[in-house]
């Protein structure tokens, strides 16, 4: 069944409300302060961003592997660093990202240089 519609008297009221609440702004039709300089703005911002877009998906070489297509670059990264520390090999992102922050994977930056950050920061490391 189709929705009732309101009727302008209810309109008004709904516009006048907001207008107490929000202040006239509120109730301005935004389309009163779009010039023509502002839609030429925007359809070159626009122009740009699907030109990059396309220049990102050109760069993507896509393989395809067991039916799928996926990115070339997916493919042959490849993490070989291990924890200087604890010798894990890191396999996340996470690990990663405490290794060039703190040179230690995550459970070692908990185990070692949580509430120990200035004495690993002067060297301090734990025996083997």
């Amino acid at each position: 069944m189709a929705k009732p519609r309101r009727s302008l008297e209810q309109l008004g009221q709904i516009e006048h409300l907001l207008r107490q609440k929000y202040g006239e702004d509120a109730v301005v039709n935004p389309r009163q302060f779009w010039t023509e300089e502002k839609e030429e703005d925007f359809q070159k911002q626009l122009k740009e961003s699907v030109e990059n877009q396309q220049k990102i998906e050109e760069n993507e070489d896509k393989v395809e592997k067991d039916g799928v297509l996926i990115s070339k670059r997916l493919l042959t990264y490849k993490n070989s660093e291990s924890c200087p520390v604890c010798e894990k090999y890191l396999t996340n992102t996470q690990d990663s990202v405490y290794l060039l922050k703190f040179k230690c994977c995550h459970q070692c930056y908990i185990n070692y240089v949580e509430d120990r950050v200035e004495r690993w920061k002067n060297g301090w490391r734990p025996t083997k």
